[in-house]
C-alpha cells in the first residue's frame, strides 16, 4: 500500500503533469487535457487560465511597486511562481500535452482522424464554452429541431439536447440512406 507521501510525490511529479484525456478520439485543435491532481480541461481553457494568472501576477507586481508595504504582495508573487504552484503545474501540463500532440503516435492518429469520414464541426459553429450543437445539414431537420426543442426539454430534462440532436442525426441518416 502506498503511503500518503508517495501518492503526493506522484501527483506533484514535475516530469508528468498532464496528458490527453482520451488518446483515441479527440479534437486535435482543442483536446481534453487531464491535468494530474487537478481535473480535465480543454487545451484552450488551460491557455486562458494561465494567461489570467499571469495577468493577475502582473497587476499584483505593479500594485506592489507603488505601495510602501510591498512584502505581502511580493510574497504572493513568489507563491504564484514557485515550483509547486498551480501556475507551474498548469504550465507543465500544457508543455506535456504539446509534446504528446507532436509525438509520432498522436500525429498518426490525427492524420487518420482527418482522413476518416467523420463529420468535422467547423469552428464558427462551436459555442464559446467549447460546447456546441451540430445540426444535420438539412433544412427540414433544422425545422424539426426548432419545433421539437420545447418538447424535448420537457421530456428529457438536462439531457434534452443530446437526445434531440441524436434524433435529428438518426432522421438525417434514414432520409439520406446512410448508416
Amino acid at each position: 500500500m502506498k503511503s500518503f507521501e508517495q501518492i503526493l510525490n506522484e501527483a506533484t511529479d514535475a516530469s508528468s503533469r498532464g496528458e490527453l484525456a482520451d488518446k483515441r478520439k479527440f479534437d486535435p485543435k482543442n483536446p481534453d487535457v487531464r491535468v494530474k491532481g487537478v481535473g480535465v480541461y480543454k487545451l484552450r481553457q488551460l491557455y486562458n487560465n494561465v494567461a489570467a494568472k499571469f495577468k493577475d501576477l502582473a497587476e499584483t507586481a505593479t500594485a506592489a511597486a507603488k505601495e510602501e508595504n510591498r512584502h505581502e504582495d511580493f510574497q504572493k508573487i513568489l507563491e504564484l511562481v514557485s515550483e509547486k504552484s498551480i501556475l507551474s503545474h498548469l504550465l507543465g501540463a500544457i508543455s506535456d500535452v504539446e509534446k504528446e500532440l507532436n509525438s509520432p503516435l498522436i500525429k498518426r492518429r490525427i492524420t487518420l482522424m482527418a482522413k476518416s469520414k467523420l463529420p468535422v464541426i467547423p469552428e464558427e459553429v462551436k459555442k464559446e464554452k467549447d460546447l456546441y450543437e451540430a445540426a444535420p445539414p438539412d433544412k427540414d431537420i433544422e425545422k424539426f429541431i426548432l419545433a421539437a426543442k420545447p418538447k424535448f426539454k420537457a421530456q428529457y430534462g438536462k439531457d434534452w439536447e443530446d437526445k434531440l440532436y441524436a434524433t435529428a442525426w438518426k432522421m438525417y441518416s434514414e432520409k439520406h440512406g446512410k448508416k
